[in-house]
């Protein structure tokens, strides 16, 4: 189905070439006219179509330097979470001592998934967890992202109703693929996560994740002094 698609979208890419390159205005008004009934015919969109005609110059990358040399969990799930949430790829890499996490991806979902990673991380880092021991710390941000994981994994599914915002999704997966394999042909992507302890502090975390925003920053009044 998805290459039957992309075969569509490539000829209707051709047709409105063609219609704006013709010197002719009957036949520049006839590949016109049979653009745009494949666009009706096969429930296409002009955003789907300029998308796949700009390719990799829509594409890049976004850089986040943690000072940490070792990822803990709960970063690597945040991370991953993002991404998948705003439909770009991530990895993770060091520089010097330092670790590097890249989110790659069309624009400007690439930007948002940075920004929303930074502001959750923020809130995260700063919420106030005091007389909780490390484990009881780590259990409620695993709790907490879960329920980001969990939202923004219904927000993708009712995107993937609407044929329109599906093939947008497609034509985007596509194009960081290309960008990946030509730039990062050797890249290797990481384990798969372990499973977290369903505890208390779990559940508390999941009720915070559950309430706070996720598109739109804002201010995290507790603080851990």
């Amino acid at each position: 189905m998805h290459e039957e698609r992309q075969r569509i979208i490539e000829r209707v890419q051709k047709l409105f070439a063609l219609a704006a390159q013709n010197d002719s205005p009957e036949e520049a008004q006839l590949a016109a006219t049979l653009a745009q009934e494949l666009l009706q015919k096969y429930d296409l969109s002009l955003s789907e179509v300029e998308i796949q005609r700009e390719g990799s110059s829509l594409c890049g990358e976004q850089h986040i330097q943690l000072k940490k040399r070792k990822t803990p969990t709960w970063i690597k799930f945040l991370h991953s979470t993002v991404a998948e949430g705003f439909g770009v790829d991530c990895f993770r890499g060091l520089r010097l001592l330092d670790t590097l996490l890249i989110y790659i991806g069309v624009e400007p979902d690439v930007t948002i998934a940075k920004q929303v990673f930074e502001y959750l991380y923020n809130f995260i880092k700063t919420y106030n967890l005091k007389g909780k021991s490390p484990t009881q710390r780590n259990q409620w941000r695993m709790g907490f992202i879960y329920a980001v994981n969990s939202r923004l994994t219904e927000q993708n599914r009712k995107k993937t109703e609407d044929a329109h915002c599906y093939g947008l999704m497609l034509a985007k997966e596509q194009i960081t693929q290309d960008y990946i394999a030509k730039k990062y042909n050797d890249v290797k992507k990481g384990r798969k996560l372990p499973e977290t302890k369903v505890s208390r502090s779990f559940h508390e975390g999941v009720a915070v994740g559950m309430a706070t925003p996720i598109n739109r920053p804002i201010e995290a009044k507790n603080t851990d002094k």
